[in-house]
C-alpha cells in the first residue's frame, strides 16, 4: 500500500541520514575542520536541489493540484507520478537534520568556547524550531501555495544555517539553529 511504501521510504531516509554526520566526522578526521565538514553535505544537498529545480520534478503550485488516487488504482510496479522525486527529498532533509543534531553542540563548544552543557542545551534550539514548524506548517499550506511555502522555508533554513555557521556570538548561532530547524 501507499502507506507501507511511505514507511519504507522514511526508514531508508533515516538510514541514509547517517551519511551527512559521517561526512562531517570524516572531514574532522582528515583535519579539514568543522566548517569543511558542514560544507560537504550542504554542497551535495545544494547540487541535488539545483538538479531538481532545473529538471522541474513535478512539484505542484498548490496542494489542490495534487490528484489523490484510490489505493486500488495502484498495482505492484505501478509508477506513482512524482513519488521517486519526492523520495529523494527525504534522505537529503533527514540527513541534514541528523548532521546538525549530531554535531552542533561540539561545533558551538569549539567555535564559541561554550561550556559543553550549555552547547548541548543550545542544540535543542534546532529541535524546538523543527517541532514548532511541524506543528504549524500544515496550516501554512492551507493558505499559501506549496511551491511558495517550500521556497520560503528553504530560505529561512539557509538564513538560519548561515547565522549558525558564521554567528559572531553564541546567541546568534543559537538563533541560527532555531531558524534552521524551522
Amino acid at each position: 500500500t501507499l502507506l507501507t511504501m511511505l514507511g519504507i521510504i522514511i526508514g531508508i531516509a533515516s538510514v541514509v541520514s547517517i551519511l551527512a554526520p559521517s561526512m562531517i566526522g570524516a572531514a574532522l578526521g582528515l583535519g579539514l575542520g568543522w566548517r569543511a565538514g558542514y560544507l560537504i553535505p550542504i554542497v551535495v544537498a545544494s547540487f541535488a536541489l539545483l538538479m531538481a529545480w532545473f529538471a522541474k520534478l513535478g512539484v505542484t503550485d498548490t496542494v489542490e493540484d495534487v490528484t489523490l488516487a484510490e489505493p486500488e488504482d495502484f498495482t505492484p510496479g505501478t509508477r506513482i507520478p512524482g513519488l521517486f522525486e519526492r523520495w529523494l527529498d527525504l534522505p537529503l532533509a533527514i540527513s541534514a537534520e541528523f548532521a546538525i543534531i549530531y554535531w552542533c553542540a561540539t561545533a558551538l563548544t569549539e567555535w564559541h568556547n561554550a561550556e559543553t552543557s550549555i552547547a548541548t542545551a543550545a542544540g535543542s534550539a534546532f529541535l524546538a524550531g523543527m517541532a514548532l514548524m511541524r506543528l504549524g506548517g500544515a496550516r501554512v499550506l492551507d493558505v499559501r501555495p506549496a511551491r511558495q511555502t517550500v521556497l520560503a522555508c528553504t530560505s529561512l533554513a539557509l538564513l538560519g544555517f548561515a547565522l549558525f555557521w558564521a554567528g559572531p556570538a553564541l546567541w546568534v548561532s543559537i538563533l541560527g539553529l532555531f531558524l534552521s530547524g524551522a
